[in-house]
Parts: C-alpha cells; structure tokens; sequence
C-alpha cells in the first residue's frame, strides 16, 4: 500500500491498493492532465506500456510495490484477562445541563426583584386595574413560576433584557466550553497497550484530535490565535527583561569603572603629593649645605 503522493495537495486520495508485487514505472493522471498520454504502471519491468483503458489506474511514481503486512487476529481478551479494546462512550459532561443550570441561577434573580416590584406595586390601583382586564380576558397575566422558591423554568417569564457585555459573559464561556467538548464527548475506541497495560487511541486519532484542537483544555477559554499573542507576548516581556538587565548590568559596571578611575587619580595625587614634598625637603637640605660652605669660606678667608 502507498500513501498520499505527489499529487495529494489537488485533493484527491492517492493512496494505493496493489494486488501484486512489482515495479511502479510510470504515471500521467488524465484527470489533472487531460491531454497527455496516460502510459499507467507496469508491475513488471518488461510490461509493454501502454495497459489497456478498462485497466485499473496505478498511481504513483518510481515506488516499489510489496504485499500488505498481514496482520494477526489476536483474541479480544488479552493473556491476563484484560480486554484488549474499549469503546468509551460519549457524553462525558451534559452542556445542557451546565447551560440550564447557569440560565436558571441568572433568570431566578430577575424572577426575585419581578416577585419584589409586583409585591410593591400590588397597593396601588394600575394593578388591580390590570387584573380587571385580565379577567375580562382582555389580556393575558405573565405567568411568574417558581418565583418563591427562587427556581426559575425556561419560558415561565419574561426577564430584563441584558446588555451585550452581560450576555457574552453568560454565554460566552459555555459556547467556548460546548466547543471544546465536542471532540471530547465522542464516542472513542481505546486499545490496550500491553507494556504498560495503559488504554490509548490510535496514533492517528491523536494526532486528528490535537490538530484540530491544538490540545487545549476545554476549560480554558481564548483560542489558538489568542495562544500564539500571549505567548508572543511573553516571548516579548522575556526580550524587553533580558535588555533591562543588560543595561542595569552596563551601568553597574560603568559605575565600577568611574570608581576605578576616582580611586586610581587619588592614588597618582598622593604620589605626586609625596613626590614634591620629598623635592622640597632635599631642596632645603641642598640650600642649607651651600650656605654652611659659604660661611666657612668667608671664615677662611
């Protein structure tokens, strides 16, 4: 069997069934190519091309064709009385659920301040006016359920209309939730891993799963752009990090070298210092040597 080939991106399934072993020599596709020759496969190196029409296509290109691995049926109940598969069943979490009780929580506190108006307007005389005509069969009362038990039933009322902002805070998470379930709510085949005696799907539901999801939890919300921005993000803040301690570092060590030249000039100012003292000192003893000879000289004479 060959895979997906050179032609897999038109969107057409290249894969190959062969019956026989052979040589893959030639391809043309009359279908992405529609005026060349279509020459086929020849199985066998001294076939003479080309097949007949009514020959069944071979597809791909300079491949060796070799039997398919003929797989052992192995019993469903391992050696250690483990089912070597399992079927999980879906239904995991029940959104409807989630999304009622969350609805019923909101809509029993609107039903709470309905229950608090309608008891203090109860007095005046625009209700009992109201119920008249209600009676009449004018107009239909709203019926308020589940008011005093603080329950609320879906359509029992008619509540405040929310702004934007509140409905994407209630619906929001639960749509991002719903979502990220969907994948994980199906019904899914495990098979058994006999050196761990671990259940895990194929490799390639896994990799279908993580493609389309990119692994994220389902009850983290954002999607798979707002990942790449916060990570770039952090990628950035890390960058900006990185050059602030660079510079603290650059100005630690100019501070250490204007200190090394303070300290340097103070040393060369106490040698110069100590070098003039020492020349006024042997200044004044040379003067006072020539004077004493002076004198003795005038004595002399």
């Amino acid at each position: 069997m060959w895979h997906p080939g050179e032609n897999a991106l038109k969107g057409r399934d290249h894969t190959i069934h062969a019956a026989v072993e052979g040589y893959v020599k030639y391809y043309r596709d009359p279908q992405l190519h529609p005026t060349r020759q279509y020459i086929g496969v020849a199985f066998n190196r001294n076939d003479s091309l080309p097949y007949p029409k009514d020959a069944p296509r071979r597809r791909k290109l300079g491949m060796v064709a070799v039997t398919r691995k003929v797989h052992e049926k192995k019993d469903a109940i391992s050696a250690s009385g483990i089912p070597r598969r399992i079927v999980r069943q879906a239904g995991i979490f029940d959104i409807e659920a989630l999304e009622q009780r969350a609805w019923s929580r909101a809509k029993a506190r609107e039903l709470e301040e309905a229950r608090k108006a309608a008891a203090s307007a109860a007095a005046s005389g625009a209700t009992a006016a109201a119920d008249a005509a209600a009676a009449a069969g004018e107009t239909e009362p709203t019926p308020i359920t589940g008011a005093k038990e603080g329950m609320a039933e879906p359509g029992a009322a008619k509540g405040k209309k929310r702004t934007r902002s509140q409905q994407r805070r209630l619906i929001h998470p639960l749509t991002f939730i719903q979502k990220r379930w969907l994948e994980r709510r199906r019904t899914r085949t495990l098979h058994l891993n006999p050196r761990s005696y671990s259940y895990t799907e194929t490799n390639a539901a896994i990799g279908r799963l993580a493609s389309r999801t990119m692994y994220t939890p389902p009850w983290k919300l954002g999607g798979r752009k707002a990942r790449f921005r916060a990570r770039r993000a952090r990628r950035e803040e890390r960058i900006k990090q990185i050059a602030a301690n660079r510079e603290l570092v650059k100005a630690e060590k100019e501070k250490e070298r204007i200190a090394e030249e303070a300290k340097r000039a103070r040393m060369l100012a106490k040698q110069r210092a100590k070098g003039q003292g020492r020349a006024q000192k042997e200044g004044a003893k040379e003067g006072g040597s020539g004077a004493e000879k002076e004198a003795e000289n005038n004595v002399d004479a």
